[in-house]
Order: C-alpha cells, then structure tokens, then sequence
C-alpha cells in the first residue's frame, strides 16, 4: 500500500500528474498541477475548467480519504462497530452491531480470521432478512455483478432482497427470479430525489447492504440505510469505504471486475457455486430478435462502433473494414447496435460498408432497441466485434464469443472472462489509463486509435472463429 507522498493511481496506468514525491496529497501545488493536467484533457472552455478542477480536487480529496480509511477501518468513531473474538460474538456482538435476531450459531470453536475486525467472515455468521445490492451502473458492471444474486439467494433463501439501480437499467434486472424488488432511481436527479431515495432506503431497514459500486454516490447511499452490517469491496474510492463495516478481501482495483464478484460469492462461504449470468428474457423479445434478423443471409455479426467515452471508441471506419473481411470470408452479415445518441457512428459504419460492400445486406439497430431486446440479438449473433463497453460483458455473459478493442482500459482488469473471446489492446504508452479524455494534442491526440490497425483486430477475429467454429462448421 502505498504512503502518504508516494501515491499512485491504484488501476491506472500512468502515475497521477506531476505529484511530487515528498508532498502530501492535499497540497496546494498538487491540486494546481492536476488541475492543468485534467484541463488539458476537457478543453479550455468553462464548464471543462469547472470540471478539471473538481476532478483535481476531489482526486486528492478522495484519495487521502481513502488512506486514512484503509487503516482505520471499520470506520470513524461516530459509527464504527464494536468488534469482539469470536466466543463474544453471540453475546456482545449480537447486541452491539448486527442484533441477535442475526446470529442464528455460535461459533464451535475460536476462528482466527475473526480476531481481525475487518474480517468478511462475519458473512458466515448472519442470518439475515431483508438485503440491498448497490450497483446503480453501468450496463457492463451490472451484468457483470449479476451472478451475486442467486448466491445471495442460495445464502438467504427467505430474505427479501433488492437491488438499487439506475432507471435507465432497471429493466435489465425486471423478471430475475432471485430478485424481489428494483430500487430505481434518476441518475442525474434533483436534491429532491436524492432526500425521497435516501429516505426510502433508511424506512427499508435493511439487516445487509452490499456496495458493489464503490464510489461517493454509492457510498451516500449505503450510509443512508443504516443497515447493521454495510459490506463494501477494497477497490472502493472517493471515501465511499467509510461508510463500510467490513471490507470484501481480494477486491482491489488491481483485480479483474469479475472476479471481485466471484470474491464476494466465495465470502459468503459459496465457493463452488456457479456465477454463470442468469438473466430473464421473454418470448416476446426473442421473436422480435427473430424477425429484425430474418433479411440477412447466413449468421450474422454483431457489430457495435460505440462505447461511453470518446477513448474507448475505435475508429467507425475500421469496424467497417473488419466486417467486410468477415462477410466475404466467413459470410458474416452485419447487424449494428448501439444506443440512441450512437446513431452517428452507426450511420457513419454503414456508410463506409456500403462502399467497401455495396451488395451487403446490413440490419441497423442502434437506437431501435431496449435492454432485453439487445440482449435477445447478442443471443442470437454468432460473434461480437465491439469496443470496451456494457454490450461486451453482456454477450460474454450470454455466451456469445466477443473480439474486444481496448485502447484506454485494460482488457486484464475490464475484459470478460472465458477462452473463447479474443481481446486486442493498444501498445501505446497511455494504454489502460482508463481516461475518459485524450491528454495528448497534436499528433499524438488519440493515437491509440491509429496504433491499433485492422490486420490485428482481423486476425484476432480469424483466431476466434478457428477456436470456436471450426469443428461445428467441418462436422
């Protein structure tokens, strides 16, 4: 861990700024050198300056929160539990920190990861009756943290659970048979909204709260439920960790995203429980998946151009000529996906395929479906050709081979699991600084975009479709 005047960005790539190595974190030359650092990335018009400069204040701020929580934990004097050895905990624990009506056994015998108060395995211990899941977003960090869901269930088979989420996603979750109620809220809300969810996860009186998310605004609202056990992951930021009791281990930023979920499976003593994405979709959806692919000749291809910061997007023209190498050697037909405010790069993608492959026959969805819908045509596609984006993690989850383009994430922490996808990186120097803008002008200003060329997204398609299909398509 590192120190006070030796800190880096934990899962980043580049050290942060130009922090020196013998000042402390708050320091004003460090907030300034950020500041720039940060508006050299947004522009220099005002809402960009306004934003480096709460980006440089609340990067400080946040991390030396984080610092002195790490080696406080569990918390501050106003809400930190009182910890005993195992032999008290039915007796003193019981009534200081969870209530009896959650310990349902006494320990047989003194376990020696309980004599560290932030042990998870006080998970092993409780029995408890209504739980919360907070994970507001994104699409890829909810489908990847879905699998919890049947474990809490197997874990606490007559507990009401619920999960909070933003309501642009809550129909993801809508039919999930291990889930008893959606906590949707407006992610960019007034105070208003804020006081009416904060107030209704306070009167749930959840007994267990997970904070899956590890942020300031997930923090606000685990500490808003004043549940008796708030349970959070050590990748936590921003001070988001205070409002924790325990700490999952295993769980920094420096592991893959998914296996931070297998670790919350594995403490609650369900090591060898499947975490395979379980998700609802209905009839109705397959068949309108059907119908939409019905023009196109053979299998079809997902593509999708898009992704949710401008450095994660790989150039339009590119997935173009990916997909035309695809049609005319494997007969894959083209089927566009992407969100409403995606339609620009999948029109400028059509465009240049219908150039480079005038006959083709190409269906575009982007902007024309909703989540169980996309889910549906990722089910039925033979592969997926996308950037580093919740699509990605949502076809791995259903099964579905994925070639993924990462240029400013790295596909070790962010990539989907399994061997049968294929994931290219970028080899600049900024590769997996996971900065939402280019801090390079000039010539340099996005050249990860440049560096990463069609010859090494197509082989890696090639090498996918050698690995999954070959045996199918010779039998």
């Amino acid at each position: 861990m590192p120190g006070i005047g030796q800190r880096e960005l934990i899962g980043r790539g580049e050290k942060c700024g130009r922090l020196r190595a013998n000042e402390p974190y708050g320091t004003r030359a460090n907030v300034g050198n950020t500041f720039f650092d940060e508006l050299r990335g947004h522009g220099s018009h005002y809402k960009s300056c306004k934003t480096a400069l709460r980006t440089a204040v609340l990067s400080f701020f946040g991390y030396a929160v984080d610092e002195i929580a790490r080696r406080k934990l569990p918390l501050s004097r106003f809400c930190r539990p009182r910890y005993h050895p195992a032999p008290l905990l039915k007796i003193d624990l019981g009534h200081c920190l969870l209530g009896a009506r959650l310990l349902t056994r006494k320990p047989a015998r003194t376990r020696p990861d309980m004599k560290q108060p932030n042990s998870a395995a006080l998970l092993l211990e409780v029995d408890a009756r209504r739980i919360c899941v907070i994970k507001p977003s994104a699409l890829g960090d909810v489908v990847q943290a879905l699998p919890v869901l049947p474990a809490l269930r197997r874990r606490f088979p007559r507990a009401r659970i619920s999960w909070v989420i933003s309501r642009s996603l809550a129909s993801l979750l809508e039919g999930h048979p291990d889930l008893d109620e959606v906590i949707a809220f407006e992610r960019r809300g007034s105070l208003g909204d804020w006081r009416k969810l904060m107030t209704r996860l306070r009167r749930s009186r959840f007994d267990l709260v997970f904070d899956l998310q590890g942020l300031l605004r997930s923090g606000l609202m685990l500490w808003s439920t004043k549940a008796s056990l708030r349970v959070g992951l050590e990748s936590a930021r921003e001070g988001s960790m205070w409002a924790c009791h325990i700490l999952v281990p295993g769980t920094e930023l420096s592991v893959p995203a998914h296996l931070r979920c297998r670790r919350v499976v594995d403490a609650l003593g369900l090591a060898n429980f499947s975490t395979d994405l379980r998700l609802v979709i209905p009839r109705s959806d397959r068949e309108w998946a059907t119908h939409q692919l019905a023009p196109l000749e053979g299998s079809a291809i997902a593509i999708h151009p898009g992704a949710s910061w401008k450095t994660k997007r790989w150039l339009p023209e590119r997935f173009a000529a990916v997909a035309c190498k695809a049609l005319r050697r494997y007969g894959l037909s083209p089927v566009v996906l992407g969100g409403p405010d995606e339609y620009g790069l999948s029109a400028q993608f059509v465009q240049t395929l219908r150039q480079l492959a005038p006959h083709a026959r190409i269906v575009n969805l982007a902007g024309h479906t909703n989540l169980k819908q996309l889910a549906a045509v990722l089910e039925q596609c033979r592969i997926l050709l996308t950037n580093d984006s919740g699509p990605m993690q949502l076809a791995a989850g259903l099964g579905t081979p994925v070639v993924g383009i990462f240029t400013c994430t790295s596909p070790t922490i962010s990539g989907p699991p399994g061997d049968q996808h294929e994931l290219v990186a970028t080899g600049v120097k900024c590769a997996a600084s996971y900065r939402k803008r280019c801090p390079h002008r000039g010539k340099k200003h996005l050249a990860c975009m440049e560096e990463l060329d069609v010859e090494r997204v197509w082989a890696a398609l090639c090498r996918l479709m050698q690995k999954n299909f070959q045996q199918a398509d010779a039998a």
